[in-house]
């Protein structure tokens, strides 16, 4: 038995194993996948294909890896406004409708009535002051610096008082 030079095994151009499942078709899929902020291993199982491959191929395929950043990027993006816009529901209050289902007993026999109440939903309290020690920081602290002697004097005893109370 002798070996061609055409033979795959003694041919060092042509390449052993399975075909690659990648595809540039997939890559405006997986921009999508990415845009609705699936998982790295979410997507692989989708396609069926390993996470090392994946890897490899974010590494291997630069057309590949600046869509997977682009949809990244977007998908950041779209939780930042759906946080911003809860943020702005809790700060501000919101009105919303709840039915409720009442069961009566006629001599019909049992009825049931559709009921449509609208409620208000009060500010959140802690969102308002997690808003403004966040966007406002010159005028709003969680510890604010002392301005002055007489609040450092103040500072001072309190932190005296700790001490003494943990030395009890």
């Amino acid at each position: 038995m002798t070996k061609e030079k055409g033979d795959k095994k003694t041919d060092k151009n042509s390449k052993l194993g399975r075909k690659t499942k990648y595809d540039k078709k997939k890559i405006k899929e997986i921009l999508e996948f990415k845009r609705q902020n699936y998982t790295n291993a979410a997507i692989c199982k989708l396609w069926r294909i390993h996470p090392d491959t994946f890897y490899e191929w974010l590494k291997k395929h630069t057309d590949f890896s600046d869509a997977y950043q682009k949809g990244m990027e977007s998908g950041y993006k779209s939780i930042s406004e759906l946080a911003r816009s809860s943020l702005y529901k809790k700060i501000a209050g919101y009105e919303y409708t709840e039915t409720k289902e009442l069961k009566k007993d006629t001599f019909r026999g049992p009825e049931t009535e559709k009921q449509t109440i609208t409620k208000h939903a009060q500010a959140d309290t802690s969102a308002i002051i997690f808003a403004l020690c966040n966007l406002d920081k010159s005028n709003f602290s969680r510890n604010p610096a002392p301005n002055n002697e007489l609040d450092m004097q103040i500072v001072e005893t309190k932190y005296t008082r700790i001490v003494n109370k943990i030395d009890e």
